[in-house]
C-alpha cells in the first residue's frame, strides 16, 4: 500500500517526466520549423529571374530568420540547440 509521501513523490516524478517530454517536444518542433524556414529561404534565394513577388517572399523569409536569431539571443538560447547554427546573414 502506498502512503501519502510515496504518492506525492510519484506525482512529482510524473510531472517532472512530463515536463522533460514537453521541453523536448518544443525543442524538436522549433528545430524542425527553423529547418523548414531555412530550406524555403534557400530555395527562393537560389532561383534565377525572380519576379517582384518571389523577391519579396525571399526577403520575408530572411526577416523571419533574423527575428528568430535575435529572439534566441534575448532568451539566452543557443542557436545550435535548435539547428540554427548554419544560418548565414546577407551582409
Amino acid at each position: 500500500m502506498l502512503n501519502h509521501a510515496t504518492t506525492h513523490s510519484l506525482d512529482r516524478c510524473a510531472t517532472f517526466d512530463q515536463t522533460l517530454k514537453t521541453d523536448e517536444t518544443y525543442r524538436l518542433y522549433l528545430r524542425d520549423l527553423v529547418y523548414l524556414i531555412k530550406e524555403r529561404h534557400a530555395e527562393l534565394k537560389s532561383k534565377l529571374n525572380k519576379d517582384d513577388f518571389k523577391a519579396g517572399e525571399e526577403f520575408g523569409y530572411y526577416a523571419i530568420l533574423e527575428l528568430i536569431e535575435n529572439q534566441s539571443s534575448s532568451f539566452m538560447i543557443e542557436p545550435e540547440d535548435f539547428g540554427f547554427n548554419d544560418f548565414e546573414k546577407n551582409e
